[in-house]
């Protein structure tokens, strides 16, 4: 999928999105929170221990205050979560040109780039947690599952395809299943396959069509329409949900839920969408660049109540005697 060009059209909301925000201690309450009158938005602070001379309203920042034990937030062991992560970079990438069907490998660049991903983002201390994966989910396309070989996890069985190159030996031991869907390939481009968005915009100049292109409202001529994309995904949200969400939300050790899906650009923005309840044609406009990851979930450990987490804290559990020692 190429970069948006397009001009963002009109669309018109009627369920509104519930936004999640994990804020640290130093954060205020973003200005969204307090006037934002279309979502319902959470805040999660964290808090140390007032210092000797602070009132007890005052937050200390400092790093050699003792933590203030506190009871864990819900929402950070027990809302399970859908990870999205786009291929990294390809030349049909770079160029701007649509790419569904068409089956090409990452760049060298992009397979550097997905190796530094997933070294800032998957470990026990960061955003995707290994030992809480319960299932993966990856496009049939080689760029996507080279993606995945490449984002420093250790698959313990064999893989659902032949690798496509060589990997990392370090990679962190993950037990979830892997499984290759057609119902996460990319967009079906039809006629636009190859061909840049400028490109197409001259070609239905021509072929007198009105107006700007939008894929969201009108498809592909010869490939997929919005229609056809919803059905598959929502197929594929309902099995997340009643396979791996279901049993795990909202409970103490009921194991782990989270799930990883690695894809592609239109197709993951169309599963956000879809994700929080929103048509294709009225959602909201999302971007997702190569290699880029995104994080969807639940507010309240209300499975009815599908969030999109558009911050997320990192949250470290620090040893009482390593507090000691930094003093």
């Amino acid at each position: 999928m190429p970069p948006s060009t397009g001009q963002p059209s009109s669309r018109s909301s009627s369920r509104p999105i519930h936004i999640v925000y994990l804020l640290d201690d130093q954060s205020p309450t973003p200005p969204l929170a307090q006037s934002h009158t279309c979502a319902r938005v959470s805040t999660v602070a964290f808090r140390r221990r007032p210092s000797t001379g602070e009132s007890p309203s005052e937050t200390s920042t400092k790093l050699d205050a003792p933590l203030e034990p506190r009871e864990a937030n819900p929402a950070e062991r027990m809302t399970p979560r859908v990870f999205i992560v786009r291929h990294g970079e390809t030349e049909w990438s770079l160029s701007g040109k649509h790419t569904g069907r068409t089956d090409i490998p990452l760049t060298a660049n992009g397979e550097k780039r997905i190796l530094a991903t997933g070294r800032a983002l998957v470990g026990d201390d960061r955003l995707i947690v290994p030992r809480k994966l319960a299932h993966v989910y990856v496009s049939p396309r080689k760029r996507a599952q080279r993606t995945f070989e490449l984002l420093n996890l250790a698959h313990a069985g064999e893989l659902p395809w032949k690798r496509h190159g060589d990997t990392p030996s370090h990679g962190l031991e993950c037990g979830a299943g892997v499984e290759v869907t057609e119902d996460i390939r990319e967009w079906d481009y039809g006629a636009y396959e190859g061909i840049t968005s400028p490109e197409i915009r001259k070609t239905r100049k021509d072929q007198g069509y009105q107006g700007t292109w939008d894929i969201w409202r009108d498809g592909c001529p010869g490939g997929e329409s919005p229609e056809q994309i919803t059905q598959r995904l929502d197929r594929l949200i309902a099995e997340i949900r009643e396979k791996w969400h279901k049993p795990v939300i909202g409970r103490k050790e009921a194991g782990n839920g989270d799930v990883l899906i690695v894809a592609h650009g239109h197709i993951l923005r169309a599963f956000a969408m879809r994700w929080v309840g929103k048509t294709l044609q009225d959602g909201p406009t999302f971007l997702l660049d190569t290699g880029g990851v995104g994080t969807l979930s639940y507010e309240h450990e209300n499975i009815e109540e599908p969030a999109i987490i558009l911050g997320g804290g990192f949250v470290v559990d620090i040893p009482e005697h390593g507090v000691q020692q930094a003093q």
